[in-house]
């Protein structure tokens, strides 16, 4: 017996599984304006794999903010939501049940509803807010999101495997109605700075 079948032998845990990050989008509840002066408003893309080094502004936060707009301490998924596309990237994948999530300083922040890979085709799926479930005064994310799968295993329990690395995403979670003097749109540095 090799050293090599040895170890698999002994090492009960399951090949990874990997999977791509297509692309994020979001819907814009505000319109604001980027720190490239640029007007962002509805539906439009955080991150996308096609290009991925044209969204993040330095070290400050990312050229595609969003904002979502809820009532205070009304339950935060219902509006903290992005779209998410993902392909994957095994054939063991086509069949499989799994949920996709994303990590912000080693919590799972974000989740999606289990869903199966029918193909190899890329797949799009709303991941929600998480954590925190509600809030009484506006936030913000500043942050890389890490991105994962969680594989359902027949025994109900789920899988970890993490995915294809990190995102910048800057999203505010703002009132549904703003000042008056920001009708208009929001200023990114204002949020930044106040948030």
């Amino acid at each position: 017996m090799t050293a090599s079948s040895s170890e698999s032998s002994l090492d009960p845990k399951p090949e990874p599984f990997h999977f791509s990050l297509i692309s994020i989008t979001a819907t814009s509840a505000h319109p604001i304006r980027n720190s490239r002066q640029e007007l962002i408003v509805g539906k439009h893309t955080l991150w996308s794999s096609l290009n991925p080094s044209i969204y993040p502004d330095s070290t400050r936060g990312s050229f595609q903010p969003n904002v979502f707009a809820y009532q205070f301490n009304s339950p935060v998924p219902e509006v903290g939501i992005l779209d998410v596309t993902v392909k994957p990237l095994d054939v063991q994948l086509v069949g499989a049940e799994v949920l996709l999530f994303g990590i912000v300083e080693g919590k799972r922040v974000l989740q999606s509803d289990y869903f199966f890979f029918k193909s190899m085709a890329e797949v799009t799926v709303q991941a929600h807010v998480i954590i925190p479930s509600r809030s009484e005064v506006p936030f913000s994310w500043n942050a890389d999101i890490d991105w994962g799968m969680e594989l359902k295993l027949p025994s109900n329990q789920g899988l970890d495997r993490f995915g294809p690395g990190i995102t910048r995403l800057e999203l505010y979670w703002i009132a549904t109605t703003v000042h008056r003097a920001f009708k208009e749109f929001l200023p990114v540095n204002f949020l930044r700075r106040n948030f």
